[in-house]
């Protein structure tokens, strides 16, 4: 009887220690940071891995970017951004891109980026909803 108690106990603690996922698009995010600095995100916008570039934006290139402080760098868990897979076949379009939200400074590539995305996985879509 006692094991049983603890077994549901236990079942309904896990369900609490998961944190809920923030979903939402690259402007969303970058309009307060701070406010999800560490969380678990769920982020739409488009992505680009290329050479030396694995980064989150709101927008396609083709419109003027502001540069690497409205980008979000991408260190997902799958091999997505892999030097030797990019320069074969780079990737741009579309996607959420799920993982833990960080901001700082030195991060991604030569250190030029305030905020990333690690430890994540990385889905191309049509379109952000």
């Amino acid at each position: 009887m006692t094991w049983r108690i603890a077994a549901l106990l236990l079942l309904a603690l896990s369900g609490c220690a998961s944190s809920p996922v923030n979903s939402m698009t690259v402007s969303q995010l970058l309009s307060a940071p701070e406010k999800v600095d560490g969380e678990s995100v769920a982020v739409c916008g488009w992505f680009i891995a290329d050479m030396e570039t694995c980064t989150l934006q709101d927008r396609p290139p083709d419109i003027p970017w502001n540069g690497v402080d409205s980008a979000i760098w991408v260190l997902p868990s799958q091999d997505v951004c892999v030097p030797v897979r990019v320069f074969k076949r780079p990737i741009a379009g579309w996607a959420r891109v799920d993982g833990s939200f960080r901001v700082g400074e030195g991060l991604g590539h030569l250190g030029l980026y305030r905020y990333a995305l690690v430890g994540g996985t990385v889905h191309l879509l049509d379109r952000c909803e």
